[in-house]
């Protein structure tokens, strides 16, 4: 009987295993994969295989007859076209991200970074002639290479010459945090598909900014709200199908906090009109988010107009399945489509802002209206530390509530300060 173990092969049994959790017999021979191999002839459980059972207890090659005994396992080496593990594991990993349900841009963010780091394993820190071309092979030693090459200068990152000022050649710290997000969750995954036996991106490999607690929250302020809003509430640009979108789009985000993910995910069958609700499905799961009546208003005012299209006011399936949010060609808005628009918006009014920003600023506002634990299910954060951010950020409201609640203006304390009739004896 033959059969074959991918490049994809999960960890071997632990009773086989050596020193450094990698089988001791001969189970691989080294072939040509991500165009880099290790050099030397030692097994490496990175390449293709074909088991074939046998009935000697040695390793026959390819080009040898079958031993006549039974009982053991000869490892033939596949063709070198064979396809790249890290490839191979990425694709797996994408397909099981897609069958946990994921958001579109998440997808998006693994399948355009996850390649990045096969390439700085494989060209750039030769890793993969050095150890071996499989991620098993990844230590926490190279993972905490991988996070200083991201945090670095680098004038040819990804192979591709940066152009423009020096600090172009620097990635933001969103940018790194981003990165560390995706090949975490890779690695977690190999570790629970059991391809790996211990992930090597820890909490010893930080991606995110030291300083990210003492950050300021950039927010809309209050006049530059106005500012916008009186753009958007032009009478000439309402009569527009973009016009009316734009200002809904804009209302909705501002009144919900919701994330721009979120906003462009929504179907037409999510809306309540008559409750003043919203299902809101994002990176944390699915919520019943609240809108405000203004809100209402502008959504049945754009959902009324002419120019939307007769299927996306239907009942049934279809309004369940059509977007919300459409150009006016009645296409779906795209995540480009809608930065555009915001990008315009700030040309035409002269306000800086984009969707996250407006998030801080629902935030912001909230946060001296609400207690912490509502502006968390309001958010939809996983966590209360990450929406005491905000509270923290908002001195006035902790000023208001020292003023109301400081032990001295409650309780009933005699002042210690006691005013005596005269003047003051002055102390020698």
């Amino acid at each position: 009987m033959i059969t074959r173990a991918n490049v994809s092969q999960k960890i071997p049994p632990k009773n086989t295993r050596n020193s450094k959790g990698f089988s001791d017999s001969a189970t691989s021979i080294p072939g040509a994969s991500c165009g880099a191999g290790p050099s030397s002839a030692s097994p490496s459980p990175a390449t293709s295989t074909k088991v074939v059972k046998t009935d000697s207890s040695s390793t026959a090659s390819s080009s040898a007859p079958l031993p006549a005994s039974r009982g053991a396992l000869a490892v033939l080496p596949l063709p070198a076209t064979q396809e790249c593990p890290f490839n191979r594991l990425i694709d797996e990993f994408v397909i099981s991200c897609r069958a946990d349900g994921l958001s579109p841009k998440t997808l998006s963010d693994y399948t355009s970074k996850l390649p990045k780091f096969r390439w700085w394993w494989v060209d750039y820190s030769k890793n993969a002639e050095k150890l071996g071309v499989h991620p098993r092979y990844v230590t926490t030693k190279e993972a905490r290479a991988f996070a200083a090459y991201l945090r670095e200068p680098q004038a040819f990152r990804w192979g591709i010459a940066q152009k423009g000022a020096k600090n172009k050649f620097e990635l933001s710290p969103f940018s790194v945090n981003s990165y560390g997000r995706a090949i975490k969750a890779f690695f977690n995954w190999l570790e629970r598909e059991q391809y790996i036996e211990q992930t090597p991106f820890n909490k010893s490999v930080k991606f995110t900014n030291r300083h990210k607690q003492d950050r300021i929250i950039k927010r809309v302020e209050t006049e530059e709200l106005a500012r916008l809003f009186d753009y958007l509430a032009d009478p000439d640009l309402c009569q527009t199908f973009p016009g009316i979108r734009n200002l809904a789009m804009i209302s909705f985000l501002l009144d919900t906090g919701i994330r721009k993910g979120e906003l462009l995910s929504l179907r037409l069958g999510n809306l309540n009109l008559d409750q003043n609700r919203c299902v809101v499905r994002g990176k944390t799961g699915q919520r019943l988010v609240p809108f405000s009546q203004p809100c209402r208003d502008t959504l049945r005012r754009y959902l009324q107009h002419s120019l939307y299209p007769g299927v996306a006011r239907s009942e049934g399936i279809k309004a369940a399945e059509t977007a919300l949010w459409l150009t006016h060609e009645g296409k779906e808005l795209s995540y480009n489509g809608f930065s555009q628009v915001v990008r315009k918006i700030v040309q035409e009014s002269g306000v800086k802002f984009h969707a996250h920003r407006l998030r801080h600023t629902f935030a912001t506002l909230m946060a001296s209206r609400v207690s912490v634990f509502d502006l968390k299910e309001l958010m939809g954060h996983t966590s209360v530390t990450t929406t005491q951010i905000y509270v923290q950020q908002n001195p006035e409201h902790l000023a208001q509530v020292q003023r109301v609640n400081s032990p001295l203006a409650t309780l009933p304390l005699q002042h210690p300060i006691k005013r005596g009739r005269g003047r003051p004896r002055q102390r020698i």
